[in-house]
């Protein structure tokens, strides 16, 4: 059975990314629905360059409560680490960035609505670091999402290093065509050249990002 990647959506609404969207690679994603209740528009968001359609299993293998997260009668934290971060987009649709646990990716799913529930319309792979630290999108459509090294190895040694680093923590903006807008190094020393240097940023984080 496929995996079930599950998001909820506002306050009653439960999207099963394996559940729905184009079950095959390469057949098309859901219409346009048009002008929605009241005159709401439900046009889609454009596709971005290098999307692609299919299941969900095509991509990776999200994580799965069931296999890790309720372990017995107490709820088990997976590592305190986001691996999945859901953010509404527009005419009522999802996007959902979450981490493949077979291999250091991110994917982008991106889900609308349609008579009978929801559908993926497209993924798209965000260059990924290690882990998945936060995602957003503003109100133009532009959507961000900040990945780190995995450093676990290095976050229980009281100074593991004195030198700045790149390629710890980065932060990506993408237009919503997918067009890379920025991609920048966060550091600790761009406006302190003395502070500690970054090291093993996510051993906590819950993927929220202020935009």
């Amino acid at each position: 059975m496929a995996p079930l990647l599950r998001v909820i959506v506002g306050a009653s609404a439960v999207v099963c990314l394996a559940a729905c969207g184009p079950k095959t690679p390469g057949e098309p994603s859901p219409p346009d629905a048009g002008p929605g209740p009241g005159g709401t528009s439900t046009v889609r968001e454009p596709t971005p360059v290098g999307a692609v359609t299919g299941p969900v299993a095509s991509m990776g293998t999200p994580f799965d409560p069931r296999d890790d997260l309720y372990t017995g009668p107490r709820i088990v934290y997976p590592d305190a680490r986001p691996r999945l971060v859901a953010v509404p987009g527009t005419a009522d649709a999802v996007d959902v960035a979450w981490l493949d646990t077979g291999a250091p990716q991110i994917v982008l799913s991106h889900i609308v609505p349609k008579e009978d529930g929801y559908a993926i319309a497209w993924h798209l792979k965000l260059e990924t670091l290690d882990q998945l630290a936060g995602f957003a999108r503003d109100e133009d459509g532009n959507r961000y999402w900040v990945t780190t090294r995995n450093e676990n190895e290095l976050q229980h040694q009281t100074e593991p290093s004195q030198t700045h680093r790149d390629g710890v923590a980065r932060l990506f903006k993408i237009a919503p065509n997918g067009d890379q807008l920025y991609k920048v190094e966060v550091r600790d020393d761009v406006e302190s050249p003395d502070a500690l240097p970054l090291v093993a940023p996510m051993s906590f984080g819950e993927g929220r990002l202020a935009v």
